[in-house]
């Protein structure tokens, strides 16, 4: 059997709507017209508590827009800066880790890749 209310936004809306217009047709009935008024408040609240949900969506795009950008920016920086100090103080200096920068590796001699000695049959 079919939900008799929708399960999207969307159908909640014109569920709502096509109630309240029914209930409003029979403004004899004291319990219709008591559910009318109950929908139409909470029919209200929603509009306006969607409207407020598109506007901070929008607002939040814009602030992980300035975030992103700002990071990138950090990190051009830092970059920068570790750049400077590398070159004063020399990639492998101990001094750079008063700065927080790890002090790069020596680089060293990669193993041969020459195959184990066979054994020679007795």
């Amino acid at each position: 059997m079919p939900p008799r209310v929708g399960n999207s936004y969307a159908e909640l809306l014109t569920t709502m709507q096509q109630m309240l217009a029914g209930l409003s047709s029979v403004p004899t009935d004291s319990k219709q017209v008591f559910y009318a008024e109950q929908i139409q408040e909470m029919l209200e609240a929603l509009k306006q508590l969607d409207k407020e949900q598109e506007n901070l969506k929008a607002r939040m795009q814009i602030v992980s827009k300035n975030f992103q950008d700002n990071t990138q920016k950090s990190r051009e920086l830092v970059a920068r800066a570790i750049s400077y100090l590398e070159s004063e103080y020399g990639k492998t200096s101990p001094e750079l880790q008063k700065y927080g920068i790890s002090k790069r590796k020596t680089a060293g001699a990669k193993p041969s890749k020459t195959k184990p000695d066979a054994k020679t049959p007795n």
